[in-house]
């Protein structure tokens, strides 16, 4: 298979395996808020650490198919995600507050900034192409 062809495949992947932990974070943040009623930014929090293992075990054995060690791996991939959070409440501010452009266009400049981000961190550091691959 071409390297363009096996790519976009990867890519294709990543947005599977990232669509399932936004499931989980969605069902865990309404199950959250339903059965604890936390606030909103605790139930997000909570959410979004349910959904750290989903993603993490998704992007590393489905995605980028890595054979690194987990516990290699998990430290890069955590520190990964509080930069994520920290990205999205820059991102949302900027757009929201700075911007005006809304919640709509918030959510989807977080989604695009944050799946940039990721992908681009996974491939090149935290799931590395082991030798032969």
């Amino acid at each position: 298979m071409n390297r363009a062809c096996s790519e976009s495949l990867r890519i294709a992947r990543f947005a599977l395996v990232g669509g399932s932990a936004a499931l989980v974070y969605a069902a865990s943040l309404l199950a959250i808020v339903h059965f604890l009623a936390t606030s909103s930014m605790v139930s997000s929090a909570l959410a979004y650490v349910i959904a750290i293992p989903v993603s993490f075990l998704g992007q590393k054995y489905f995605t980028f198919r890595s054979r690194g060690a987990m516990w290699g791996e998990l430290p890069s991939f955590l520190l990964l995600q509080g930069v994520n959070l920290i990205a999205a409440v820059a991102v949302t501010h900027v757009v929201v507050d700075v911007l005006g452009l809304g919640h709509y266009a918030g959510i989807a400049a977080v989604i695009i900034a944050i799946a940039v981000i990721s992908y681009a961190s996974m491939a090149l550091a935290i799931f590395r192409k082991t030798p032969g691959k």
